[in-house]
C-alpha cells in the first residue's frame, strides 16, 4: 500500500518537469514535442522489429509442412460413407430456399429427426409425461396449458410429442 508521501514524492518531478515545460517558449515547446514524436516512432519501429523476429523464430521451430498428402484408404473411406448414410435421416441436408423462414414445416421436421434418438433418455431421466394430445385438434387453433412451466425443455418435450403423435 503506498502512502500519502509516496505518492507526493512521485508526483514532484512530475510537477517539476510540468513547471518547466510552461516556462518554454511556443518553438521550444514544438521541438520538444517533435522529439517526443521522433523518439515514440523509433521505439515503435524497433517493437515491430522484435515482433518481427520472434515471430520468425517460432515459425523456424515449427514442424516442417509435409511434402506429400497419403489419402485414406478405401476402407475408412466406405466406412465414413457408410456412417454417413446411417447418420442422414438425424441430420438432414439443409434445404433452405428463400422464403423458407414462413415455412414451419422444415422446422417440425427437423426437430422431429433431432429428438427420436434421444426420446427414451429424456424420458426417463426427465420423467415427463403427455397427458390428453387427443384432444389437440389436428389443424386450427389450440390452446395448450401444462401443469407446471419451471423448465423451458418442458415446451420443447410437448412440442417434440405434439409432432410425433398429431403431425401437426
Amino acid at each position: 500500500m503506498t502512502t500519502k508521501a509516496q505518492t507526493r514524492s512521485r508526483r514532484e518531478p512530475l510537477s517539476r518537469l510540468v513547471a518547466a515545460y510552461e516556462k518554454l517558449t511556443p518553438p521550444e515547446k514544438a521541438r520538444i514535442r517533435q522529439e517526443i514524436l521522433r523518439r515514440a516512432g523509433r521505439d515503435e519501429a524497433q517493437r515491430m522489429r522484435d515482433e518481427l523476429k520472434r515471430a520468425e523464430a517460432a515459425q523456424a521451430l515449427a514442424a516442417p509442412a509435409p511434402e506429400h498428402f497419403d489419402p485414406i484408404s478405401e476402407e475408412l473411406g466406405q466406412y465414413l460413407r457408410d456412417a454417413r448414410k446411417a447418420l442422414s435421416h438425424y441430420f438432414p441436408f439443409d434445404r433452405y430456399r428463400a422464403g423458407d423462414e414462413n415455412n414451419l414445416e422444415l422446422l417440425r421436421l427437423e426437430v422431429l429427426h433431432m429428438l427420436e434418438p434421444l426420446e427414451w433418455l429424456l424420458k426417463t431421466y426427465f420423467r415427463y409425461e403427455v397427458k390428453g394430445l387427443e384432444h389437440v385438434p389436428l389443424e386450427g387453433r389450440s390452446m395448450i396449458v401444462s401443469n407446471h412451466g419451471l423448465l423451458p425443455i418442458d415446451g420443447a418435450f410437448l412440442y417434440y410429442e405434439i409432432l410425433r403423435h398429431r403431425k401437426r
